[in-house]
């Protein structure tokens, strides 16, 4: 027993002074910068979660709140060194990058104008406010409803990339700038009606993505060395107005959450104050927002590890929710639950309240966490081959780039598997390849 107990002792010293998990991250960290930026791959997996996960990782070991927790569970650890080994296993696989040396996307003759499709996204998105508050811009009123979701309707008010994404198909048919307009009031819209913040920059990550990947794709043969200098520039230009938008959005959220913590003018708080916030300011509290909503919910996550009552299904009903709900409705078929994960969820400050999405893999299968990572890895690697080889297609395009950037905000719920997903593939494998087609090489 004696000799059991110092063991036992040992392996905790060595996991909780981050010997071991520190070297694994530190290492999987190293293989995604040298596959992203040494061998160009920067559309891949890697991208989202280097930036996603191991950055609010490495910063969730920064003491900055009240939250913190010093002293996390040995199973936290070891979920991370878990995770850490099937990120450098999938990304040294050997995989093609995708890579179009002629990008262009071809409109369909007589097709609905993408005027209609945008205002039934804008009267969807009003039914839905009404049905929530009885306005049409409750936000106006004070009123949040960013969570409210009404039945069936959802389906389409939370599929914001499928018709920015359409949108952003016209504009690369026909850089007429007006589908740019369109992006902007849809976005405009949800943000200011709803106060879906984080519904909205994901929408900007994904179509970021795919305007980056159109500019710094296409390959002309024969151009002049002035049509290079002038494409270098565009490039330039597409990149600072990219990180531009992102910041406004950034700030124009931070605002947007200010003004619902303090019901719009009847407090005075501040949002640092509400997670005991003590790192450094910048930015008017920005930094705070980031390290609440991402670094801190690791420590949500460890917390949770440590105290909350877990019931284990093993099936995967909240980590794989998409598939057993939402447009299946297994929960109103046969009365299964995909929200015990939320529901066990100990919220220690509403002001930081999740705990990422590595909650509900853990809360699903427990000590057999791996088998959705496995999965989910399998899933991206099947699906980056279907645009790495000569039969890729608009849909397959549109399903990657709507899918993979949602690995960007694992560290702060389970977006890869929300209720509406598999929906949104179906809307988009019923609609977008009878409008688009993708002409690659």
């Amino acid at each position: 027993m004696g000799e059991d107990k110092r063991r036992y002792h040992t392996i905790t010293n060595i996991l909780q002074y981050n010997l071991i998990p520190d070297f694994f991250t530190i290492f999987a960290i190293i293989i995604l910068i040298v596959k992203i930026f040494i061998k160009k791959d920067y559309f891949s997996l890697n991208t989202y979660i280097l930036l996603g996960v191991y950055f609010p990782l490495i910063m969730s070991h920064f003491n900055w709140s009240f939250l913190h927790m010093d002293n996390k569970p040995n199973i936290f650890y070891i979920y991370f060194i878990i995770f850490d080994i099937i990120s450098i296993y999938f990304a040294m696989l050997p995989q093609k990058n995708f890579e179009f040396s002629n990008f262009t996307i071809v409109k369909l003759k007589k097709r609905v104008p993408i005027e209609i499709y945008n205002v039934i996204y804008l009267i969807f998105i009003s039914i839905e406010n009404i049905y929530a508050s009885g306005y049409i811009f409750p936000s106006l009123h004070g009123i949040d409803v960013h969570t409210v979701r009404m039945p069936y309707i959802y389906f389409f008010t939370t599929a914001i990339y499928f018709f920015t994404f359409m949108n952003l198909m016209e504009f690369f048919s026909t850089k007429k700038k007006k589908y740019l307009l369109y992006i902007g009031l849809l976005i405009g819209f949800n943000i200011i009606t709803k106060s879906s913040r984080i519904d909205a920059f994901m929408c900007i990550i994904q179509l970021l993505s795919l305007v980056l990947l159109y500019y710094f794709s296409n390959k002309k043969e024969g151009i002049t060395y002035k049509e290079e200098i002038k494409k270098k520039k565009n490039r330039k230009y597409i990149i600072l107005v990219s990180i531009v938008f992102v910041i406004l959005v950034m700030f124009f959220g931070m605002n947007v959450g200010i003004n619902r913590m303090n019901s719009n003018g009847k407090y005075n708080l501040k949002y640092s104050d509400g997670i005991g916030y003590t790192g450094p300011e910048f930015g008017n509290g920005i930094l705070s927002y980031y390290y609440g909503y991402f670094p801190l919910s690791f420590d949500n996550l460890a917390y949770n590890m440590k105290n909350a009552n877990i019931k284990p299904n093993y099936v995967g009903l909240c980590s794989f929710r998409t598939l057993f709900f939402g447009i299946l409705q297994f929960d109103n078929l046969f009365g299964l639950d995909g929200g015990a994960a939320s529901r066990a969820n100990i919220i220690r400050s509403k002001a930081a309240a999740v705990a990422t999405g590595f909650w509900d893999f853990y809360y699903d299968y427990k000590e057999f966490f791996f088998i959705p990572l496995i999965i989910s890895f399998t899933l991206y690697y099947f699906l980056k081959n279907k645009l790495s080889v000569n039969k890729r297609n608009i849909l397959s395009l549109a399903i990657y780039f709507y899918w993979i950037p949602l690995w960007m905000f694992l560290s702060f719920d389970n977006r890869i598997y929300d209720y509406q997903v598999l929906a949104h593939i179906i809307l988009m494998a019923l609609i977008i390849p009878k409008r688009y087609k993708l002409l690659s090489n």
